[in-house]
């Protein structure tokens, strides 16, 4: 338990972070942003030009009011990831968070390693899942990450699970002047587009499991993963998440996730 001039530091910290919540500037996630930290050393009282998402109903050919809802829910879900500001002109009041809402979830992590399951835990949130992303302490406490499956659910994931067409089967023999000719079969990686394992068993850019000439559908990430996340979010994030001084291992998740884009850039 943290001692009482400990909690009262950390008071302090969140009644600063109030304040920059409160000014609406841009926040980590967004285009453009500097981050709490600048802001806080500039003590500038201007407030900067701020854009929340725009949130519009999507256009569906359905005039049954209940799944509209449901289909505009859904596609929210997937694209609005931060919150609208006060002066936004949504039409949906739970999209917006203030800091009263949020400060007793708030924690002062410390270590190195809280730091980056938290960024993780950021990347999962954001749709890009991570297999080997575990938040428990020990093996025994991680019994339940259906939180961290979200990603399974998306088309991608399904239509790759679920294959929509699945082709017609292709003869294995062939005739050549009377006698029968057995085509050589050609096997598929066993690798699925689900996959889990343990925290340090693969890295981000192991391609052991990559299938000649299609490397870009192995490892860490695929192009499945990187079909449903924001792309200038996603590099965003890995350019402002970084911990001064040697972040290796941040460093080769931006690598991975750049390789899943285009391996060519």
């Amino acid at each position: 338990m943290p001692t009482s001039i400990s909690k009262q530091a950390f008071d302090v910290q969140l009644n600063e972070l109030e304040y920059f919540w409160d000014a609406e500037v841009l926040r980590i996630g967004e285009t453009g942003a500097q981050g709490w930290k600048l802001w806080h050393s500039s003590k500038s009282e201007e407030k900067l030009p701020a854009t929340s998402h725009s949130v519009r109903p999507i256009v569906v050919m359905d005039l049954d009011p209940y799944r509209l809802w449901a289909k505009q829910e859904l596609q929210w879900d997937r694209t609005l990831y931060t919150p609208q500001r006060s002066d936004s002109d949504s039409a949906d009041p739970y999209s917006t968070v203030f800091f009263s809402d949020i400060r007793p979830a708030l924690l002062n992590i410390k270590s190195r390693l809280a730091k980056h399951a938290f960024r993780k835990a950021w990347l999962s949130f954001l749709g890009l899942h991570t297999p080997d992303l575990s938040m428990a302490s020990s093996g025994d406490l991680d019994w339940d990450d259906r939180w961290n499956l979200g990603h399974l659910t998306s088309p991608p994931y399904l239509n790759a699970i679920f294959p929509v067409d699945l082709g017609e089967t292709k003869s294995l023999s062939s005739s050549v002047a009377g006698t029968l000719i057995g085509q050589e079969r050609h096997y598929s990686s066993p690798f699925g587009p689900v996959r889990a394992w343990g925290k340090n068993v693969s890295g981000p850019l192991d391609i052991s499991s990559a299938e000649p000439g299609k490397m870009k559908h192995r490892g860490m990430w695929t192009s499945y993963d990187v079909s449903i996340v924001d792309e200038p979010t996603m590099k965003h994030l890995f350019a402002v998440l970084k911990i001064p001084d040697d972040d290796d291992e941040w460093d080769i998740l931006g690598l991975a996730f750049a390789l899943a884009v285009n391996q060519k850039s």
